[in-house]
């Protein structure tokens, strides 16, 4: 009989995300890309930490990227030493050299002090990069643990993404999820909760790494109100 060849997808870290893939399964990449070590001990939420890394600002319907010109998007370093409080966590992280030169540390970031002479940069859209070659080397200090919910809930206005960036949709989004986002919102009277909402209910969803069978299958309406399962992006 007629030999068939599927095509395969392996998980990485790149410059774009897309949910446009099809038509295969997604398989691991056994080559280490992070490694990090707590040198004053390990924090208390081992499993509730959150890596920050690459941050995207326009959705097209398929793909998420970056707006080329974007202008300053978080506070500075400072802002969050002062007024962002509780205990520091020392974070000691060798990195593998990726295409993209992006530095991972929890956030807030308070400082990062590299180890092996790459220079750490602070771009627009809040992230780190750095100048230099070879795999970056660097020891981070960060709070260890967010505001109190209250707090956010109650948080008034300061450094904030310009929202005809971040708040940006397609124009042509399926109208069902907008009426979606109000259901699940409604009610509520800050962000916080809003974000919180939504959240939750996302996480009622399956994961799974076999990617959508068709290009019909390979949108984010068919992933909301029929598939409900998928994978990290």
């Amino acid at each position: 009989g007629r030999g068939q060849t599927l095509a395969t997808s392996i998980a990485g870290f790149g410059d774009e995300v897309s949910i446009g893939e099809y038509g295969s399964r997604i398989y691991g990449n056994p080559t280490i890309a992070l490694r990090v070590e707590f040198p004053q001990g390990q924090p208390d939420d081992m499993l509730g930490l959150h890596w920050r890394g690459r941050s995207y600002d326009h959705f097209d319907g398929v793909r998420w990227s970056r707006t080329r010109g974007l202008p300053p998007s978080s506070a500075p370093t400072a802002w969050y030493r002062e007024r962002w409080t509780g205990p520091v966590v020392m974070q000691k992280i060798y990195g593998a050299p990726l295409d993209v030169r992006v530095l991972f540390a929890l956030h807030p970031v308070l400082g990062i002090e590299p180890d092996n002479g790459i220079q750490p940069l602070f771009d627009n859209a809040g992230d780190f990069i750095y100048w230099g070659a070879g795999a970056p080397s660097y020891t981070v200090f960060s709070r260890d643990r967010s505001p109190d919910p209250d707090e956010l809930r109650s948080a008034g206005p300061g450094y904030a993404p310009p929202t005809r960036f971040f708040l940006q949709l397609p124009g042509d989004l399926d109208p069902r999820i907008r009426a979606l986002a109000d259901s699940l919102t409604r009610g509520l009277g800050n962000r916080y909760d809003k974000t919180v909402a939504i959240q939750r209910w996302l996480r009622t969803f399956r994961y799974t790494l076999e990617l959508p069978a068709t290009p019909r299958q390979a949108t984010l309406s068919y992933f909301l109100f029929q598939r409900r399962e998928g994978h990290c992006e």
